[in-house]
């Protein structure tokens, strides 16, 4: 059962017709955000066997890109993004459990699936106490098909918030829980799945974790927002812009009230983890490449050796030889999930040099591919699959 991120309280959300844990921190106080911020959706993640486990919130920074909390992307194996205003309703036809191509609305279809990622530096907990309870709380869902917007989130410069006044205006978005009731037992949050906005300001702090997270009001009884449970990952905007600062990380009560932390994207870490995924360079590395060949199957597979760095990739084969018989060099496109690799070969026999083009599915947790077609200029074709080393 994952670990809610707020400290000292158990909550648990009713989701259909179950009982799901929220990893955390609706937005509180808030109003309906209609069309005011497009780009943030709502994002549930699932098992192995396509379960649903939580819903959180994020932002869309390009048209495959979704950024959100660690978190929410932790452990998890697919994820599906909506970016419907809500309310998004359950399809009646779920009664919990692995989703099935039957179900065609809420949690199981209707929206856009990908690739969760978390930082590989998150940890929750590390430690005693707030200032230990967690780090680099930020993860990426990159989506397999575009998504086109007029426009995105936009990622704060390095350090921006260390230029900010105290009381700087900020706008919370998110989809999460926003109505608390009362009655006998513990208090519950509920409410629909729609997707909100509420004022709150930026706290001076000088907190051991303020290097990392920023503090936000959560006091409606001085007219400010807050976020609660489900609204994980949201963005916290400078009001008025596109700029979001910090994603929400979590509350340190029950009630949602009083402040909210949220782990600040401004940082090195948190910007060079997202920019990877901007340009395709967290798949950089040494991939080995097992091609099979229809005109010449009496060698399958054909294991090469793929170094790839960005938008470029340089190839040989046989793999791990200390000289390659064949050499390729290779423009590598990443559009969602899916790698285009369009190759030359350097040397060779008098047929050579000539190119082959070849396409795949990057799997979940991005050390393999699959599902990948080839073909070349000399007739030739087949499948292939690769896995990072």
């Amino acid at each position: 059962m994952k670990r809610l991120a707020f400290l000292g309280i158990t909550t648990i959300l009713l989701f259909a017709t179950g009982l799901f844990m929220s990893p955390v921190a609706g937005v509180t106080n808030g109003q309906p955000d209609l069309d005011g911020h497009p780009y943030v959706g709502l994002v549930l993640f699932y098992d192995d066997t396509m379960t649903p486990m939580w819903r959180c919130s994020g932002t869309l920074i390009s048209s495959t890109v979704f950024v959100t909390a660690g978190h929410c992307t932790t452990t998890t194996y697919r994820a599906q993004v909506w970016f419907d205003p809500g309310p998004i309703t359950v399809d009646s036809s779920y009664h919990g459990g692995p989703c099935t191509v039957s179900i065609t609305g809420y949690p199981c279809a209707g929206g856009v699936k990908g690739n969760p990622y978390a930082h590989p530096g998150y940890v929750n907990p590390y430690g005693p106490g707030l200032v230990r309870f967690d780090t680099h709380d930020v993860g990426v869902v990159v989506l397999d098909t575009p998504v086109t917007m007029s426009d995105y989130g936009l990622l704060p410069s390095p350090g921006q918030v260390d230029g900010l006044a105290m009381g700087t205006e900020i706008t919370l978005v998110g989809y999460g829980v926003s109505v608390e009731l009362r009655g006998h037992g513990q208090p519950v949050w509920t409410g629909p799945r729609t997707r909100m906005f509420a004022p709150t300001l930026l706290v001076a702090s000088e907190d051991r974790i303020s290097n990392e997270y920023i503090k936000l009001t959560a006091n409606p009884a001085q007219g400010k927002g807050g976020t609660c449970f489900g609204d994980s990952g949201g963005p916290d905007f400078i009001a008025g812009t596109r700029t979001f600062l910090a994603v929400n990380s979590f509350v340190t009560n029950g009630n949602c009230a009083g402040v909210t932390y949220s782990n600040r994207i401004d940082t090195d870490y948190a910007l060079s983890f997202i920019n990877s995924f901007l340009t395709g360079t967290y798949l950089n590395g040494h991939w080995l490449l097992s091609f099979d060949s229809t005109l010449y199957s009496g060698g399958n597979p054909y294991v090469h050796d793929m170094f790839v760095n960005g938008a470029a990739a340089t190839g040989g084969w046989p793999a791990g030889a200390s000289s390659y018989t064949n050499t390729w060099t290779a423009t590598f496109l990443v559009t969602g999930n899916t790698v285009t690799i369009h190759a030359t070969y350097q040397l060779g026999s008098a047929t050579y040099p000539y190119e082959f083009t070849a396409t795949a599915t990057i799997d979940p947790g991005g050390t393999t591919m699959s599902s990948g077609t080839w073909q070349d200029t000399l007739g030739d074709s087949g499948t292939w699959s690769a896995t990072k080393v």
